[in-house]
């Protein structure tokens, strides 16, 4: 990647936390014993009233939902919401769908196929049950999604979207879809306002057409063996298909919210998923360990940027994750910067790590001057002293 695209590149990624120096030390200070301390709240210049502000909680669901995933997302969400501080506003989970990209604000590479049945209506089952009122679930879906990942989506009670995602077609990869499977899809969408049951029916199964039909109450989506029933009992004025028999439904995340009014926000990414919540993007923080321990390690960079220490930097780095002994890197710099080639590569290699579910932060106590500056930006989270310096002249001058 070259410099410019990488600093393309860093536009995109999320909002860094920015705080006082002393909290800054006392982050990274606790990160060398072994143990992360948690980040305040950043400052919000409007006095609020006390305990209006929801607890939130973002839990990036791996795709495909397979073995244990559904386990070890129940774990989290129990954990998480056993930390909750406030009851009035409800706390917010929000269970976000994206592959591997999505910590920079882009589309995931991975759509949920090959998602299994069991473990997939085991979370909705979860999702759906007595054991999270009172709380308010979110789906947001960042990225194509199919197979029956989309059923946890269903299960929420409420869907964010991507404008540009498909989203459908739970039913891809069966070879046939039983009475039962087609049941478990509808009893889910019937808890939740999201999703009608008729239209999740027909995202699962291609022999399903799905109706549109106008009322003199309300607009309803059933399957066409009830219209009949239907007419029966009310009025039928008009009637439109939404899905044809021989299709399993997909929609954009366009029409899931402006045609249908299944979605109730579009967000292309985390910063327009919190405007959409009205929460501040700090709140925004998933926990790569699924509800597991933080294996912490902390690199100090105390000197110019070279070869040799981007060298040992890498190497070092990863020795410790393939003894799976690292799941959040503290990169501590103090540097005039240097070699603006080498600082690149870092650079690079930091934000790879986001794809080996490792955290990383940026603490800059003093100065990351120069091409240093890279480094710092390249990590998921940027920790900086009051009278920090990043950028500008250093060891070496970046230049257009």
């Amino acid at each position: 990647m070259t410099l410019s695209q990488f600093v393309r590149q860093t536009r995109k990624r999320r909002i860094r936390r920015v705080v006082n120096g002393l909290v800054a030390f006392s982050v990274c200070f606790a990160i060398q014993f072994g143990h992360l301390a948690t980040l305040p709240a950043e400052p919000d210049a409007t006095p609020r009233e006390p305990n209006v502000t929801p607890d939130v909680f973002l839990i990036n669901v791996p795709l495909p939902i397979a073995g244990t995933v559904d386990i070890q997302v129940k774990h989290q969400i129990d954990r998480l919401i056993s930390q909750a501080t406030t009851s009035i506003p409800r706390p917010i989970v929000i269970l976000e769908f994206a592959g591997q990209d999505n910590a920079a604000g882009e589309r995931g590479d991975q759509t949920g196929q090959g998602s299994e049945f069991e473990r997939a209506l085991s979370l909705a089952r979860y999702l759906v049950s007595d054991r999270l009122n009172g709380i308010r679930t979110v789906a947001f879906v960042a990225g194509d999604l199919q197979g029956h990942a989309l059923l946890p989506v269903i299960a929420c009670e409420e869907l964010i979207v991507n404008p540009d995602a498909e989203i459908g077609a739970a039913g891809a990869g069966e070879s046939f879809i039983d009475r039962t499977m087609r049941n478990n899809y509808a009893e889910i969408a019937a808890f939740r306002p999201a999703i009608p049951p008729a239209v999740a029916v027909g995202m699962l199964d291609p022999q399903a057409s799905v109706l549109q039909v106008q009322t003199l109450d309300n607009v309803r989506y059933i399957l066409d063996d009830e219209l009949a029933t239907l007419k029966q009992s009310t009025t039928v004025s008009q009637v439109e298909s939404v899905v044809a028999a021989g299709d399993m439904a997909r929609f954009t995340g366009r029409d899931l919210r402006l045609k249908y009014g299944f979605a109730s926000h579009l967000a292309a990414d985390r910063g327009a998923l919190a405007e959409a919540l009205q929460i501040p993007i700090s709140a925004l923080r998933d926990d790569p360990t699924l509800g597991g321990t933080r294996r912490p390690l902390r690199v100090d960079i105390e000197r110019p940027i070279n070869d040799k220490l981007v060298n040992w930097i890498i190497t070092s780095i990863n020795q410790q994750l393939a003894k799976q002994a690292v799941n959040f890197v503290c990169i501590n710099i103090t540097s005039p910067g240097g070699s603006t080639n080498d600082s690149l590569r870092l650079a690079n290699y930091l934000t790879s790590l986001s794809d080996q579910d490792v955290r990383t932060v940026a603490f800059v106590p003093s100065e990351a001057r120069a091409d240093a500056a890279l480094i710092a930006l390249a990590c998921d989270e940027l920790v900086v002293g009051r009278n920090s310096v990043l950028g500008g002249p250093g060891a070496t001058v970046i230049r257009k």
